[in-house]
């Protein structure tokens, strides 16, 4: 809490193109405003040695992630990002010339195609910079989890099939390097972005920091299991490489249909609600206090000093 509350005013004004004192930016705001001071006050309740004793409440806000009122945030924040990484992106980045070679490209056309692995991934995530809020969350991680599975689990099929003798068979090889690219262009899409926006929005801000900084090092602990394992699936299971990925992407799917609400376009309050959190009474009772401070305390006085 720096008690920069016209700064935050006017930075949300901006971030909507709107003017401050725009009835729907005002309600966005004091909505915000109220929920970081109730989280505030939480933490104050909760932690009272906090400034004391920063560590040992650092230490209990981890433990807390995984208590049952965060759980299935965490779940989430968790999941998607591992997800992400076992739906085979780094994979393909990683060892991309010796999955071409194993459709059957020669070892220049491999590099070449290598190559092209970048920018379909550049190709996919400019538009969905533009449109991922329209979209939504849930959306992408529900059908960007079946588009990937779909090439995957072709490609496992065409490689068991033809994989013995890619000379007699060069259509099917360079339509299984097709799907490599429709595979990349949907995580692009997807999972991509996904992993790094959702954790964020998931937690309350008190816990923000911390489910964040374990999605993320989620991201690199499976990176590192991807980076090692793949040569050697490569080698011993061939085909159910792809197989492996897929299966991964279709429960990824699964997982977000059932367990990952919508995120996008909703205030803090909403997204607790598609979670099912519950408050207590007290909580309830100090948030409606805090709620009432802040709606009368920045009636017209705050639109006098956005004026300015």
């Amino acid at each position: 809490m720096r008690g920069r509350d016209q700064y935050s005013l006017g930075c949300l004004a901006k971030l909507r193109r709107c003017s401050p004192q725009e009835e729907k930016v005002q309600l966005e705001w004091k909505g915000i405003l109220s929920e970081v001071r109730f989280q505030q006050a939480l933490l104050e309740r909760d932690y009272p040695d906090h400034a004391r004793h920063p560590l040992l409440v650092g230490f209990k806000q981890w433990v807390d992630l995984f208590r049952q009122r965060y759980l299935r945030r965490t779940l989430v924040a968790l999941a998607i990002p591992f997800f992400q990484q076992f739906s085979g992106i780094n994979a393909f980045v990683y060892y991309a010339p010796t999955f071409f070679e194993a459709l059957g490209q020669s070892d220049n056309n491999s590099l070449i195609l290598s190559g092209m692995v970048n920018i379909c991934q550049f190709v996919g995530g400019v538009p969905i910079m533009l449109y991922l809020d329209r979209v939504g969350r849930r959306k992408l991680a529900i059908y960007g989890g079946i588009a990937m599975a779909i090439p995957h689990l072709v490609m496992a099929g065409l490689m068991n099939r033809f994989s013995s003798d890619w000379a007699s068979h060069q259509a099917v090889g360079w339509f299984c390097v097709a799907l490599i690219y429709l595979y990349v262009l949907s995580y692009s899409i997807s999972y991509g972005p996904l992993a790094w926006v959702l954790p964020a929005e998931v937690f309350p801000s008190p816990k923000r920091a911390k489910g964040v900084g374990a999605a993320t090092g989620m991201i690199w602990l499976a990176n590192f299991i991807i980076g090692v394992v793949v040569p050697e699936m490569l080698l011993k299971l061939g085909w159910g490489t792809y197989l492996f990925f897929g299966i991964f992407c279709v429960a990824a799917a699964v997982f977000s249909f059932f367990l990952v609400p919508e995120t996008s376009n909703k205030s803090l309050e909403q997204v607790a609600a598609g979670f099912g959190d519950e408050l207590i009474d007290e909580e309830r009772n100090l948030q409606s206090r805090i709620s009432g401070e802040v709606w009368h305390g920045y009636g017209s006085h705050a639109e006098k000093e956005a004026r300015v």
